[in-house]
């Protein structure tokens, strides 16, 4: 009888925390999913001047492939290098040109 009990406690334990993790999990990916949907495709002429002239003199062989615009008026925008095969990803705004340069 003692064995039945504690397997039914083990049993239980095992399924809340299961049903514990499978929600946490539902409730990353959504908030993953919102900080994507924030940015909206644009047309890369749409992108400001100052923008582009940034992204000309720090990556003078580079092509801009997309360019995603926020609320903010933040720009995220995926540059294809022509020495590496893998985009590289930059951050800009109006005011402050390029945000994120390594």
């Amino acid at each position: 009888m003692k064995r039945l009990m504690i397997t039914v406690l083990v049993a239980g334990v095992f399924t809340i925390t299961t049903a514990g993790a499978q929600t946490l999990a539902d409730g990353n990916s959504n908030s993953i999913k919102e900080s994507v949907e924030e940015f909206k495709e644009i047309n890369a002429t749409s992108l400001p001047e100052t923008i582009k002239q940034d992204v000309k003199n720090d990556f003078t062989k580079a092509e801009v492939q997309e360019v995603y615009v926020n609320d903010k008026m933040e720009y995220k925008i995926i540059l294809r290098l022509e020495e590496t095969e893998v985009p590289k990803i930059v951050f800009a705004n109006a005011k402050r040109g390029l945000l994120n340069i390594e």
